[in-house]
């Protein structure tokens, strides 16, 4: 299911991201999923709804992210 960083009406571009964390006694987690994003959307902004996401998916926000990649969905 995909996730979103837009508010408004904006037009928007789907992008693709695998984040990979580390949560407590060192157990690796990766997730990955799409996410629409406005075109006036920061990087940042979008990295802080990813690690929301991440945050929901995991139950848990207590984790440091080891790696974050993110591309537009189109080949």
């Amino acid at each position: 299911m995909a996730t979103s960083a837009c508010t408004g009406t904006d037009d928007r571009v789907e992008y693709f991201f695998i984040v990979t964390a580390q949560l407590e006694g060192a157990k690796h987690v990766t997730i990955s999923n799409t996410i629409q994003v406005a075109l006036r959307d920061s990087r940042a902004k979008v990295y802080q709804v990813i690690r929301e996401y991440a945050t929901r998916q995991m139950g848990y926000g207590g984790f440091t992210i080891l790696f974050f990649y993110l591309e537009p969905n189109r080949l």
